[in-house]
């Protein structure tokens, strides 16, 4: 009961101020990082290069793996 008030307050307050952000011309910045381009039979983009190559290898196996067990498209993505 209470985590529904919380939600219908929220998005209210939600519901208020993004028009009024808008109004007053706020930029909202753009959708999301610079994403490189897809590159074919590549799932693990380590741009932060926070992951060991056999941990890329290891990632990209599993990914391979969901793909052809239910045909999702997985990525993983990092950045600094």
């Amino acid at each position: 009961m209470l985590n529904r008030r919380i939600a219908a307050i929220l998005t209210a307050g939600a519901a208020l101020l993004l028009p009024l952000a808008i109004a007053i011309g706020a930029d909202p910045g753009p959708p999301g990082p610079p994403f490189p381009p897809p590159a074919i039979d590549r799932a693990v983009y380590d741009d932060a290069g926070v992951f060991r190559p056999g941990t890329v290898a290891a990632l990209e196996a599993k990914i391979d793996a969901i793909e052809a067990r239910t045909g999702a498209e997985v990525v993983v993505y990092t950045q600094v």
